[in-house]
């Protein structure tokens, strides 16, 4: 439930609004990619109910949980569709990490990165010695390549 309420002072769910609505079709795979998917984390910085670990069946659901904790609907929405897979990342290597950052760079996903085409102007445009570099440095920053924090290095802007 959202703290908004509608024209007869009730709670609105969260699903009853649009943008709500298309990201939960996608997660459910009523709406999919050509190519693609959605990916989700059971964990986190942020607050987290079992919801989602219901529904990877990861843990077994409390049916006397507050609505907080678990959200039946939602976690019913989840397992529609042949429902969500449980999919354990480990921590990247360096030749994995090299050859994502390969992809990012064909996908224009690094763009913000500080002094990118410097570094590799002092490289001597040199683009195999560039990325063995800017992998090691990424594989460094993302404490030894823990997907998140590797991600999150590549695609956030920092100022």
């Amino acid at each position: 439930m959202t703290k908004y309420r509608d024209t007869k002072n009730r709670f609105i769910y969260f699903q009853n609004f649009q943008i709500i609505k298309t990201l939960t079709d996608l997660i459910s795979g009523e709406l999919s990619f050509q190519k693609g998917g959605v990916l989700l984390s059971t964990s986190g910085l942020y607050k987290n109910n079992d919801t989602i670990k219901v529904a990877v069946n990861e843990i077994e659901p409390n049916h006397y949980s507050k609505f907080n904790e678990w959200d039946k609907n939602f976690t019913n929405k989840l397992n529609s569709n042949n429902g969500l897979q449980n999919l354990k990342i480990s921590n990247f290597n360096l030749p994995q990490i090299k050859s994502l950052m390969n992809e990012f760079f064909k996908l224009n996903l690094i763009h913000n990165e500080y002094n990118l085409n410097e570094n590799l102007i002092n490289l001597n445009n040199d683009n195999e010695l560039f990325l063995n570099k800017f992998s090691e440095k990424k594989y460094i920053i993302s404490g030894n390549g823990n997907p998140r924090s590797l991600i999150k290095s590549c695609v956030f802007s920092y100022v």
